[in-house]
């Protein structure tokens, strides 16, 4: 980044500064109920691997432990490599897209989500997930169709939550071919079916994630509920939601001047609702809703980010924002951690397996 633009970079600075207070000190703490699974393979057996919630992530994990010991510490730094990448990625989508000072801002609400904070650290897939994913979508809004495919690829392999972004990406392209005479149909569609294809294909010889699937019809609504009220409320999040509406007001408005941004805008927030309807009819942990809670902190950057007003004026709203939620998050911390921490006979359990 240029020396002059340094100035603009303060909010996600604060922000990084905020989660590495809060993790960085745990990063070294006991085992987590969440973590459990994902640390139980430390050999590397492509059968339990492929079987596992996650291939693709637990088999770098397994790597991880085999090549540097079974060190939690260590493990723990290497997912938290995906915590930094999730960061860059929405900072980049939203520079690339919008400009410089949405996606600084973009980055920085992303960072001081609680959820973020919470499960950043931790060995779970939640933010390799999330990068995969946005970056899928930073690839096929540039039109670098075989760099979405490789990254819908990987997020299968990560989640079958990704298989949402497959068919949503297909139907976006039937859409922009109508709407376009002129667009290129045929590579994206392709591009983005063909990953689903690989997936069943794992699933029919490996037996991986199709068997977890809970398609119970059950409280759908109350499902839908849930999931719609942890990400548009939940966890202070209710004052991003007047926000969102105004980015959408705001792309609605300058739908002439930003038509690509205007698209893009669209696009990914019909796509968290698409993921919610997703996470609900499949039964999803909250924690799967990361990349919608990433497209909104997007759609917020873009909506500060074209306020007609000085730079230092979107950053103090922006650090206004920051502060509200690292208070919300410093009074849930401790209870969320205590939600977290196993019981001494998964601790021991873990202990046993490291001599393995």
């Amino acid at each position: 980044m240029k020396i002059q633009n340094i100035k603009y970079s303060i909010p996600l600075v604060l922000a990084v500064v905020v989660l590495v207070v809060f993790r960085f000190p745990d990063l070294n703490s006991s085992i987590t109920a969440c973590e459990s699974d994902f640390l139980a393979i430390q050999k590397i057996d492509f059968d339990s691997i492929l079987q596992s919630k996650s291939p693709f992530f637990s088999g770098l994990i397994s790597l991880g432990a085999n090549v540097f010991g079974c060190n939690l510490l260590f493990l723990r730094i290497l997912s938290f490599v995906f915590v930094t990448l999730s960061i860059i990625v929405v900072y980049k989508f939203a520079n690339y897209f919008f400009g410089l000072q949405c996606g600084v801002i973009s980055a920085s609400l992303l960072t001081v989500q609680n959820i973020f904070i919470i499960q950043s650290g931790l060995v779970v897939p939640d933010f390799m997930l999330s990068f995969f994913i946005i970056i899928a979508f930073y690839y096929y809004f540039r039109e670098k169709y075989v760099a979405t495919f490789v990254f819908l690829v990987l997020g299968l392999l990560t989640s079958s939550i990704t298989i949402a972004v497959c068919i949503f990406l297909i139907l976006v392209s039937f859409l922009k071919h109508i709407t376009c005479k002129n667009e290129d149909i045929v590579k994206p569609v392709f591009l983005s079916f063909f990953p689903i294809l690989i997936f069943i294909v794992l699933n029919l010889v490996f037996y991986q994630n199709i068997e977890n699937w809970d398609f119970s019809s059950e409280d759908y609504l109350d499902k839908l509920l849930k999931y719609l009220y942890f990400i548009f409320v939940g966890q202070c999040r209710s004052f991003l939601l007047p926000v969102v509406v105004a980015a959408v007001l705001t792309a609605f408005i300058r739908k002439e001047k930003y038509s690509q941004a205007t698209q893009i805008i669209f696009s990914l927030l019909i796509f968290v609702l698409v993921l919610v309807l997703f996470l609900a009819f499949l039964n999803y942990k909250e924690s799967f809703s990361l990349p919608a809670i990433a497209i909104l902190c997007i759609a917020i950057g873009y909506c500060i980010g074209f306020l007609n007003t000085d730079y230092v004026y979107k950053y103090l709203i922006t650090s206004i924002l920051i502060i509200i939620f690292s208070i919300e998050t410093y009074y849930t911390i401790m209870q969320t951690k205590q939600g977290l921490q196993v019981n001494e006979t998964e601790i021991i359990n873990y202990q046993i397996i490291q001599r393995y």
